[in-house]
C-alpha cells in the first residue's frame, strides 16, 4: 500500500512541476528531454499532445522507454549525438544540466537544435542562494558531490544564459517536486535515499519506515517551501531562455 501510496505521490509532484510550464506544451509542438531517465516527464508532455523525443545516456534507461513505453530516446549525449535535420520547439532539463560535463556546450547545442521561436527549460537546478546551502554549507544536499558536478546561484545562472547567447524568460526557485525532499534531507540527512541505505544496511531497519516520514514531512513542509520560493531561496532553480539572434 505504501508502494503505491508513493508511486501515486510522487507523480503528483512531477504534475505540480509540469504545471509550471503547461501554458508552453501546445499540441503537436515538438519537445526533446535531455537527461530523460524512464521517460515519466515525456509521459506526461506526450499525454498533453506534445510531439516527444528524449536523450539518456544510461542503456538500461533507454531500453525501458523503447520497449516498455514505446518512446523516441536516443542513447548518448546531448552535444556529440547527430540529431540530422530534427529541430524542437521545447528543450527541457529535468534535475540533469547540474550533471553535465559541460553546461555551457550543452546550451549552445540546444540553440543550434531549437526552432525559430523555440525556448529551453530547466527545471531541478540545486541553488546556492537556498536557505539550505546558507545554512549548512558544505554539508548540504545539492551539492552531492561528485554526481553534481556544477553548483549555480542565480547570478551564475544569468551570466552563463547570458554568455550562451540567451535571454532569460522566467525565473523562479520554486520546485514542487525537488525543492521539499532536498530541504528536508539537508536538515535530517539520514532521510536521504543514499544515507539511508546505509543506515538500513548496517540496522536492518524496514525502509518503509524512511519512505513514511519522508512523504509526511514533504507535506508538512510545502508551507515554508512556499515562502522561500517568494524569497528566492528555495531549493532549486527554474528558469526558461530565448535564444538572442
Amino acid at each position: 500500500m505504501l508502494k503505491r501510496f508513493e508511486h501515486w505521490y510522487r507523480n503528483r509532484l512531477m504534475m505540480r512541476d509540469f504545471s509550471l510550464i503547461r501554458s508552453r506544451i501546445r499540441p503537436g509542438i515538438s519537445l526533446l528531454d535531455v537527461g530523460c531517465s524512464t521517460g515519466d516527464f515525456l509521459m506526461i508532455c506526450q499525454n498533453a499532445g506534445a510531439k516527444v523525443k528524449g536523450i539518456e545516456f544510461s542503456p538500461s534507461a533507454v531500453e525501458y522507454c523503447v520497449k516498455e513505453r514505446k518512446l523516441d530516446v536516443a542513447q548518448g549525449d546531448l552535444v556529440t549525438h547527430d540529431f540530422g535535420d530534427e529541430r524542437f520547439d521545447l528543450i527541457t532539463y529535468n534535475g540533469v544540466l547540474e550533471h553535465v560535463p559541460n553546461p555551457f556546450a550543452h546550451l549552445r547545442t540546444c540553440k543550434r537544435l531549437l526552432n525559430p521561436g523555440g525556448l529551453v527549460i530547466v527545471q531541478g537546478l540545486p541553488n546556492l542562494d537556498s536557505l539550505g546551502f546558507r545554512l549548512k554549507r558544505q554539508a548540504w544536499i545539492g551539492l552531492d558531490y561528485p554526481r553534481h558536478l556544477h553548483q549555480f546561484s542565480i547570478q551564475s545562472v544569468r551570466n552563463l544564459s547570458k554568455r550562451a547567447g540567451y535571454e532569460i524568460v522566467s525565473i523562479s526557485t520554486k520546485s514542487p517536486r525537488f525543492n521539499p525532499p532536498s530541504l528536508i534531507a539537508s536538515f535530517f540527512p539520514s532521510l536521504h535515499r543514499h544515507k539511508f541505505d546505509e543506515y538500513e544496511a548496517r540496522t536492518g531497519v524496514n525502509p518503509k519506515f524512511r519512505k513514511g516520514v519522508l512523504l509526511l514531512l514533504m507535506e508538512a513542509i510545502r508551507p515554508l517551501d512556499w515562502l522561500l520560493a517568494q524569497l528566492r531561496y528555495g531549493e532549486h532553480i527554474n528558469m526558461t531562455l530565448r535564444p538572442i539572434h
